[in-house]
């Protein structure tokens, strides 16, 4: 508790009031949230909401949305976690498997959300509605531990019992990045 990132996370300060660009991040990243889950309801794969970039968008919204008066620390906390995980985000733009988007807007969608989920750390980064805390290799650690106890245990036991492969727990991406020596590796 006497840390300096736990003095930050905690940290009282005025919150100044949100940017019409933050309100506007916000709305787009919550339809594009909200088409994802009309196409998942659709196609009867809910399951897949559970992947990463899902996720990450949503905690993104949370995080967004979330009543400064109450436990700051939380939104704070789980930013600071996103910004070490993001380059999932960047490794499904350079590798998308669009196989089997073929519904209306789901291709668009796809680029958006991902877009997105870079765009929107990098805007609340430098907003001093939100706090950054200083890189840290134990941050670091800790957010990958968390992305790897989500994505092995959580993601494996649910792709084994639905028959999804869920973010490729079961079989590798058919792409050239499959192709690399450790793909499964490289997807952690």
């Amino acid at each position: 508790p006497s840390t300096a990132n736990h003095r930050l996370l905690t940290s009282v300060h005025p919150i100044p009031q949100a940017t019409w660009i933050e309100r506007l991040l916000l709305a787009t990243l919550m339809f594009s949230f909200g088409v994802t889950c009309v196409h998942k309801a659709v196609t009867d794969t809910l399951l897949f909401l559970l992947q990463p970039c899902h996720i990450s968008a949503f905690l993104l919204i949370v995080v967004m949305v979330w009543p400064f008066d109450s436990q700051p620390w939380v939104p704070r906390l789980l930013l600071n976690i996103y910004y070490y995980t993001l380059w999932g985000a960047i490794l499904a733009l350079i590798f998308p498997d669009l196989r089997d988007h073929d519904m209306f807007l789901e291709v668009f969608n796809f680029f958006l959300e991902h877009s997105l989920d870079i765009i929107v750390p990098m805007y609340l980064i430098n907003n001093p509605r939100y706090v950054t805390l200083p890189p840290s290799l134990n941050m670091a650690l800790f957010s990958f531990f968390l992305y790897a106890a989500y994505h092995s245990p959580v993601l494996h036991l649910f792709s084994l019992w639905s028959g999804f492969n869920l973010n490729y727990t079961l079989v590798p991406p058919a792409c050239k990045f499959s192709r690399l020596p450790w793909p499964r590796l490289t997807l952690f």
